[in-house]
Order: C-alpha cells, then structure tokens, then sequence
C-alpha cells in the first residue's frame, strides 16, 4: 500500500468513527442553523451563535464532531452518480414518511463544495437529501473537507455497508469512477469489492447501453448472471433497437424497475428457463438406472448403473423396430 492509499484509509477511517459518534450521541453535538459568512442571525438574538462556512471548517480541522442543520438547497449531489432514480421506490418512501413523523435519526456527511462558495456537496446521505429536499425542512449534515477521492470512497462504503445498491447501480458507478480517471485500487476501494467482482461489474456495465440502464433503474432482484444475459443479448442490434423502443411505451414505464428488466429481457428473447420435470427409472436389478428430463417438448434420457451404458447401446440399435412397433400401435 502506497503512503498515498495509507493517508486515505487512514482519513476514512477517522471520518466513519466520527460519522458513527455523532450519529450514536457519543460526543457532544449542536444542531445548528448556517448562516453564510456575512449574514446576520436570522433569530434576531445578538447572543445565539451563528457559524460560518470557515467556522464550520476550522471546528472541523481540529477533529471536534458536530452535527449541523443547513438548508438542503445548498447541497448538491456528488460528482459521481451511483444511484438510479425509481419512480415506484417503496423504500424511499418509507424513508421519507420515517423522517416526516419522526425527524431525521441520522446525519448525512458532506463537504463544502470544491468550486462554488457557500454550497455542498453530499458524500453519504442522497436519499436522506432527498427526501429533506421534498419535505422542505433543514437537514442535519456533518461537514469535513475531502478530497475528490476520499468523498467517492466515502460514498461506496457507505453504501457497502447499508447493502442497499443493486448491481447494476454498483456496477454503473464502477463504470464511472473509471470514466473520471481513477485508478483501479482506488475503485476497489470505494466499492469494497475485489479484482474479480470488479472486472465482472465493468465488462456487464460497458456492455449495457446507458440509455437503457437508466430506463429500467436498479432492478434490486436482478443480480449479475441476468444483467449479463441482458447485456449479451443487447450486443444484436435489433435486439438493442426493440429494448429501446420498449422504453418509450407509457406501460413499460407504468412497471416497477423490476417488472422493466424483466419486460425488456423478456421481449428481446432472453426468457426466463422452463421448468425440468425429472423422472426416474430403475431395473428390478438395480444394474441399470435411467434419468428422463422433460422441459417442454424436449426430452433427454441419460443411463446410469452397471450395465447402463450397455442397455443404451442394446437400445440404439433398435431404433428402427422399436419406431416400427410405435408406429404401428393401436390409435387411441
């Protein structure tokens, strides 16, 4: 491990522990109303403390935790998308009807924004912004500088630990962190994964049309080995064509996002397998053992047992009378 990748685990690490403080009430906290720098305090009350973005980040730069209250439309999203927007997500709304009766249990992390003065940007926390946005009510945030890198691995192994990405999401956010110039250790780092799950996301991810990831959304109950499918399929063209014209039918996007997935690897000709109806024979002697699988109107038979092979043989070479005898059987 590089001084560099050290320096950042290290910080990492000291910004969850913080993170998790806060959020347990382990430390001492104030939620606090921002005012930008300049601005008088809005209660009118010489004596209450207004804190200023350098306030903010001079408490910050001497490790002590606190929770704040800013104005959501300060904050903006991170640079690097990794969640896709579902109309029907029962979930968000079960959060957002969870902060509208309860209040807002857990602080979100962000840092001041890198370019524009007096805003945010969130690093762990997206759905709580969310839903604070929508409800029009302060949001509760711990504010710490980070650097580009430090915010996306903040941002993965946030939701590392929440589980709650999809693949697809983990798998688009892989593909864009490497489209932002990141190397491959710092990848694996934000999403907490290893070399070969990473690959597996990457060749699914550049496989998939964009366009079309977005359409369907997350699709939570659609892991890898159905999103390749998907993916392999899109490689024909008319394959890619009919998805992307099944995206602009009012009833596909009337499904949730994984009745989508499933319309479009239905429609492209990637159906779900038919059940095997198994059945088994064996001889009174146990030498030989026969397996019959039925899937539709295909059936295989496989031998087994001692004398297996040689039956399948006596069999083979009978072909013909046995056809023979079936062909001239009563009809019934």
């Amino acid at each position: 491990m590089s001084d560099e990748e050290r320096s950042v685990a290290s910080r990492m690490a000291a910004t969850f522990a913080e993170l998790a403080a806060a959020n347990s009430g382990n430390v001492t906290m104030r939620a606090t109303p921002i005012a930008a720098a300049g601005d008088e305090n809005s209660s009118g009350d010489p004596g209450a403390l207004v804190y200023t973005n350098a306030a903010i980040l001079d408490r910050h730069s001497r490790h002590i935790c606190s929770i704040v209250e800013l104005d959501p439309e300060l904050i903006d999203i991170s640079f690097v998308r990794d969640r896709l927007f579902d109309a029907i997500d029962l979930g968000y709304d079960l959060l957002k009807e969870s902060i509208s009766a309860r209040g807002q249990q857990i602080a979100i992390l962000v840092r001041p924004h890198p370019t524009l003065e007096g805003r945010y940007q969130v690093a762990c926390g997206h759905r709580r912004l969310r839903a604070a946005k929508e409800l029009r009510r302060k949001i509760r945030a711990i504010v710490k500088q980070m650097s580009d890198l430090e915010l996306v691995v903040a941002q993965g192994l946030d939701n590392a630990a929440r589980q709650n990405l999809s693949f697809i999401e983990r798998a688009l956010f892989a593909m864009r962190l490497e489209a932002c110039g990141y190397a491959r250790r710092d990848i694996l780092g934000a999403l907490a994964t290893d070399k070969t799950e990473l690959s597996k996301m990457l060749s699914v991810a550049r496989r998939m049309p964009e366009s079309i990831i977005t359409a369907i959304g997350p699709a939570p109950k659609a892991g890898r080995p159905r999103w390749n499918q998907l993916a392999e399929t899109l490689q024909k063209s008319s394959a890619r064509k009919a998805a992307e014209e099944l995206t602009l039918d009012p009833a596909f996007r009337d499904k949730d996002s994984d009745g989508r997935f499933l319309h479009i690897l239905n429609a492209t000709g990637q159906k779900a397998a038919r059940p095997v109806k198994t059945e088994f024979w064996k001889s009174a002697t146990d030498s030989v053992a026969v397996k019959i699988n039925r899937t539709g109107k295909t059936i295989s038979i496989a031998f087994d047992g001692a004398d297996g092979a040689e039956f399948a043989e006596f069999i083979a070479a009978r072909f013909d009378a046995l056809h023979d005898e079936f062909a001239s059987r009563p009809k019934t």
